[in-house]
């Protein structure tokens, strides 16, 4: 059961018996099981969710294998593949990421972004959108495990080019706001997110709603990227820029 103060207990009862089967009373335990529960639930919530955010792709490459395979079809047929091995992979990495302790090296963060950057420009070349990275970090050092950091930072490139429209621009900045912080911004020129959905954008159902809108199918990507952020002990936030598109940000203590 769970109590008001939302802690989960499971509740026991033995029986005490003498030698020859008398019963004298029982003995009760209650047992606190509230991170017990609290992992289970997340298990049923990620395996949901990864299910869900899986089934797009798969469904691609099936309707893809019905026509000719030409070269367009093999392209998006190697796109959806490599998007169900990312999310196989964020799921692995989310469950790591809540069984061991961080250990973190000294990583360039500028170096860090342009790294992801590159990594998603023959899919950004492939709709005619190019990034615009502004770096005025002052070659700021981070404390990272980088190979999570990069593939966050991927998934916040990689949802901008996805619902940003072809031949659009994307803009990566690179700050440092005070001497202890340093922030990465990436903006796109798509159709914004809704505004009921920002509150809880970064949780793992956000995607799962009756919503048709930009953040259908990358709920489990933003839960990797805030469980990535908040490791780092960071912020992670978004919001609708003023011209249109949304925006991303996040911000990490500088080693």
């Amino acid at each position: 059961f769970i109590s008001p103060a939302d802690k989960t207990f499971v509740m026991r009862r033995s029986e005490v018996r003498s030698d020859s089967g008398v019963l004298h009373g029982h003995i009760h335990y209650l047992t606190d099981i509230t991170a017990l529960a609290k992992a289970e639930r997340d298990r049923e919530e990620v395996l949901q969710l990864l299910s869900h955010d899986m089934r797009a792709p798969q469904s691609s490459i099936i309707a893809l294998l019905d026509g000719p395979i030409d070269a367009d079809a093999k392209k998006r047929i190697e796109r959806n593949a490599r998007r169900t091995i990312q999310l196989a992979q964020d799921f692995v990495e989310i469950a790591r990421m809540g069984e061991t302790d961080f250990e973190g090296e000294d990583v360039l963060l500028a170096d860090l972004v342009r790294e992801a950057a590159d990594s998603l420009w023959p899919l950004a070349r492939e709709r005619g959108i190019s990034f615009s990275v502004r770096d005025t970090s002052d070659s700021a050092f981070v404390l990272a495990e980088p190979e999570s950091l990069h593939r966050a930072i991927c998934n916040l490139v990689d949802n901008a080019i996805k619902f940003s429209p072809a031949d659009a621009a994307i803009g990566i900045e690179i700050s440092r706001p005070d001497e202890a912080e340093v922030t990465v911004a990436i903006s796109d020129s798509g159709e914004g997110i809704e505004t009921d959905l920002l509150p809880g954008l970064f949780t793992r159902f956000a995607s799962t709603g009756p919503h048709a809108g930009r953040v259908k199918g990358v709920g489990l990507g933003l839960a990797f990227v805030h469980a990535v952020i908040t490791r780092h002990n960071g912020t992670v936030r978004a919001w609708n820029g003023n011209s249109g598109g949304a925006r991303f940000s996040f911000t990490l203590p500088v080693a």
